[in-house]
């Protein structure tokens, strides 16, 4: 499962993609395993999405979906 990075977050994991090579089944797991590997996104803001949509809940996942974390933004 590759994720894309955006904004700041390229910088502070040192990446413009992560690969999963681990199976998530969900969003909600999909977090937990990035934190665990990545401790530095813990307050870091960001948010999940799938499909060019943010997930706001606990969304089913699989490999044909394009995963995006998105730093933090406002609207103006």
């Amino acid at each position: 499962m590759t994720i894309y990075l955006f904004g700041p977050l390229i910088e502070l994991l040192n990446a413009e993609t992560i690969t999963l090579t681990t199976e998530v089944s969900n969003t909600k797991d999909l977090e937990a395993k990035l934190l665990s590997i990545y401790p530095q996104l813990k307050g870091s803001g960001y948010q999940l999405a799938v499909n060019k949509n943010i997930a706001t809940t606990k969304l089913p996942l699989t490999s044909s979906d394009e995963i995006a974390l998105l730093a933090p933004f406002s609207g103006g």
